[in-house]
């Protein structure tokens, strides 16, 4: 009777540690909070937005004629056709050059476009935490929401208005020592 005891007990603590370790377990993919998940985001949010801008002579622009022109009246930037390009639906040959008040923007040059900033993005809140499990570990989606603020120049042109609040997610992966921004 006593060796049935003695094994009653030793197979209950270890039922009791073995329960204790799954609740720490719980306790460590459920630590993901809304606000630990929004200071990860906020680190990793680009504090601006940019846009490339084609320099020097192009067969054809990633900017459509009606923004270019509105940058050229803007004073950001001079443009003018130097001829046509292809066969049967000809396209414009542009030459396109930064003026002073648009290098007020550029965040650098390069070979063949200048990366012009349009705006500050501001991380305004995550709306919602969705945690998985599968074979490969536990991740968590985090959805949440940004906007445009303190638009240049650039900006005011190329960035659409009428999108007042972005949407966005960032992908948490659980390991060893808690929750990790993955990384794109």
């Amino acid at each position: 009777m006593k060796t049935f005891l003695k094994l009653f007990t030793v197979l209950f603590l270890l039922s009791a540690v073995s329960m204790g370790c799954n609740r720490a377990e719980a306790k460590i993919t459920t630590d993901l909070s809304r606000e630990k998940a929004a200071e990860a985001i906020k680190v990793q949010l680009p504090i601006r937005s940019t846009r490339k801008i084609p320099l020097g002579e192009n067969e054809t622009s990633t900017l459509s004629p009606d923004i270019l022109t509105a940058l050229q009246k803007e004073g950001l930037i001079k443009y003018q056709v130097v001829g046509k390009w292809g066969f049967g639906n000809l396209m414009d040959i542009i030459v396109i050059q930064m003026t002073g008040k648009g290098m007020k923007y550029a965040l650098a040059l390069m070979d063949r476009h200048a990366v012009v900033e349009l705006s500050q993005i501001e991380f305004l809140k995550v709306t919602g935490i969705q945690f998985k499990e599968s074979s490969r570990g536990k991740t968590a989606v985090v959805h949440y929401q940004w906007r445009y603020s303190e638009m240049t120049p650039f900006g005011d042109i190329l960035i659409d208005k009428h999108i007042s609040v972005n949407s966005d997610s960032a992908t948490f992966v659980l390991f060893d020592d808690g929750w990790r921004l993955a990384q794109n």
